[in-house]
């Protein structure tokens, strides 16, 4: 009997310990600043950027809203100089080259017991501009994200996780004009442009605003939108390399945990 009241009694201590949500919780009103960023927080509101990425030439800025419980919703942009970092050694610069993405994302994390569920839903519109001095071009393209995750804590900072992620491209718009058959290149491209991925693994909340997240992708749909999945810097590292191999029978840079399949970022919350 005693056995019995004893597990009856750690079967509940487990299934009621303060569990994590992967949504970094909002500052206490009015500035604040952290390793990675600066901003100021107001009652349901907050407005931040990163400094430590001015100087490569990336500027951004994140305004959050934490009205609705149990979810967030993230307006962000980045704009990338790729002219600046050259520019410090004294190379001239030929025209202006500038790469952007210009997002919003609503994500939610719904805790029951020790059991979690996260839908994301992202929409971005990511482009260049280039002016040479004499004439101006640009060209952006519009595109979806959705992911589904789901979670197990096996612990209070402990979560065995796997999320299904996909993405479409919506639309493409270039300046100046187009050829005639622009119409049909952009349809092929977005019929083309769907991707689905599957990451599965563990994340430890090592504190109120960082998780370490340990998984591996697993590629369901593969397509060239596919290397502007995930969230964190790793991903954003993952990405690039990718789209330098796509496709090409070149050797490529094996650096594991960032060029692989399986890979540890230190970056999980949102």
């Amino acid at each position: 009997m005693k056995k019995l009241i004893l597990v009856i009694f750690l079967l509940i201590s487990v299934s009621l310990f303060p569990i994590k949500s992967d949504i970094s919780p909002k500052h206490d009103e009015g500035p604040f600043l952290q390793f990675s960023s600066i901003g100021y927080a107001w009652q349901t509101f907050e407005l931040s950027t990163i400094p430590l990425l001015w100087p490569l030439g990336l500027y951004n800025l994140s305004f959050r809203y934490y009205g609705i419980e149990n979810s967030i919703i993230d307006t962000f942009s980045y704009i990338f100089d790729p002219g600046l970092v050259p520019s410090y050694t004294g190379q001239p610069r030929e025209g202006l080259l500038l790469l952007y993405n210009l997002g919003s994302y609503y994500h939610t994390n719904y805790n029951f017991d020790n059991f979690s569920i996260k839908p994301h839903f992202e929409i971005n519109n990511s482009g260049m501009f280039l002016n040479d001095g004499t004439d101006t071009a640009s060209l952006n393209m519009i595109w979806l994200k959705i992911s589904l995750g789901v979670g197990y804590y096996s612990t209070e900072d402990l979560e065995i996780f796997s999320n299904l992620e996909g993405g479409i491209l919506a639309n493409i718009f270039a300046y100046p004009e187009t050829p005639t058959d622009w119409e049909d290149t952009v349809n092929q491209i977005k019929s083309e442009s769907l991707y689905f991925l599957l990451k599965a693994g563990v994340r430890w909340y090592y504190d109120e605003y960082s998780a370490v997240e340990l998984g591996y992708r697993f590629k369901l749909k593969e397509s060239p939108l596919m290397f502007l999945q995930g969230f964190t810097v790793t991903d954003w590292l993952y990405n690039i390399f990718g789209i330098i191999y796509y496709n090409t029978s070149e050797e490529q840079i094996n650096i594991p945990f960032i060029t692989t399949d399986y890979y540890l970022t230190f970056s999980a919350k949102f």
